[in-house]
């Protein structure tokens, strides 16, 4: 079934990692408590009708106290919403187990990102991520997703750093045979609400073109970050952003750039719009809109 919409809702900032090129900054908050997620869940299923994807960001979900325990149980009691999450993979096998276990046909989309460059929390002493040895946990969990829900998709994100660009391309085949297929990210600079895209070199973006082909734009797994400022967009109607006060945006970049704001669900429902709007930013920093047909064409 087709969901109504996408939410894209950043549930805490809080998280268990510290990458150098984390556009959220390194300060990292401490998670929300229940009680108020609690509010933010009340309010945003008296804001939104049929049934939409939720897709659930961090930070760290599975590091925040009470997201197996309450939240996700919450979510599956109060509406009839589709869940999607998004981890770093540190969780537990067990953690996954149970996620699925509690979700079954409910749990959509799972994708956990594989930072091949962080910093430990508290040496913060940089650590690269051996990606062979992610593979394998990302297979035991793929087999524990399936095993409750044989349809939900799993991606790997993985973030096109010009330093590991040649691994990379080494490992993208074995996450191709193991079915786990590589959603890539465009590298961007900057802290919101100041993000830019990263300026690859010449050489750089050749390697790029050899991990992900030449027609860049036209692939499904790859989000390049365009500019669709003066498209027709459902950004607002059928695609709305939460971030971790609870404020709702209508897209990322309006949520860098603190514009069309929604509401705020820690303290009422928020209004969706009724129509689609003229894009008026210049960088789409999120690949689902223009995925899920959420993005038009200029004269649609």
């Amino acid at each position: 079934m087709r969901e109504d919409g996408v939410l894209i809702w950043n549930v805490t900032a809080g998280c268990n990692m510290d990458c150098p090129y984390c556009f959220e900054g390194h300060n990292k908050p401490a998670h929300p408590n229940m009680g108020e997620l609690d509010r933010r869940l009340n309010n945003l299923v008296n804001s939104i009708s049929g049934v939409w994807e939720l897709r659930l960001n961090g930070g760290e979900l599975f590091d925040m106290p009470g997201f197996l325990d309450f939240f996700i149980p919450a979510i599956l009691k109060k509406s009839q919403h589709k869940i999607a999450v998004l981890t770093n993979l540190t969780c537990s096998l067990e953690e996954v187990v149970k996620l699925s276990e509690m979700t079954k046909d409910r749990l959509s989309f799972f994708s956990s990102s594989l930072h091949l460059m962080t910093k430990n929390n508290v040496s913060k002493r940089l650590i690269n991520t051996n990606p062979y040895e992610y593979l394998e946990k990302a297979k035991k969990v793929k087999q524990a997703l399936n095993k409750n829900n044989p349809s939900v998709n799993y991606y790997v994100n993985c973030v096109l750093l010009p330093s590991k660009l040649e691994l990379i391309k080494e490992f993208k085949a074995a996450y191709t045979e193991a079915g786990l297929p590589l959603f890539f990210q465009f590298l961007k600079t900057g802290l919101s609400p100041n993000l830019k895209p990263h300026i690859y070199s010449e050489e750089d973006l050749k390697k790029i073109e050899a991990i992900v082909g030449k027609e860049v734009t036209k692939n499904d797994l790859v989000n390049s970050a365009e500019n669709f400022k003066g498209h027709n967009c459902h950004a607002g109607s059928k695609y709305l952003i939460i971030n971790e006060e609870g404020k709702a945006y209508v897209c990322h970049a309006a949520t860098s750039n603190q514009k069309h704001c929604l509401g705020n669900l820690s303290e009422s429902k928020v209004n969706l719009f009724e129509k689609p709007i003229k894009c008026p930013y210049q960088l789409c920093t999120s690949g689902i809109p223009k995925i899920k047909g959420i993005i038009g064409s200029q004269t649609e």
